[in-house]
């Protein structure tokens, strides 16, 4: 029985021969995992969830928050 990863390799391989969209998902395009998939030959990629775009939101507007609350002096 093959591991996850060689059945990974095994698919993707069986999907590329056939023509199709090879796609896959990550967190994070700077990830290993990313680069795994790209080494396969995705040819689609989806970037984040929802609950990773809320969090970045809402990390950016904290962010912006403190900045504006705490000004730099010149």
């Amino acid at each position: 029985m093959p591991t996850v990863d060689e059945a990974v390799r095994i698919v993707a391989k069986s999907v590329l021969e056939n023509g199709k969209i090879l796609c896959a998902v990550t967190q994070n395009m700077a990830s290993d995992d990313a680069k795994r998939m790209i080494d396969l030959g995705v040819t689609a990629m989806i970037v984040g969830n929802d609950q990773f775009f809320i969090r970045s939101g809402a990390a950016a507007q904290l962010a912006q928050f403190n900045k504006m609350m705490r000004p730099e002096s010149s």
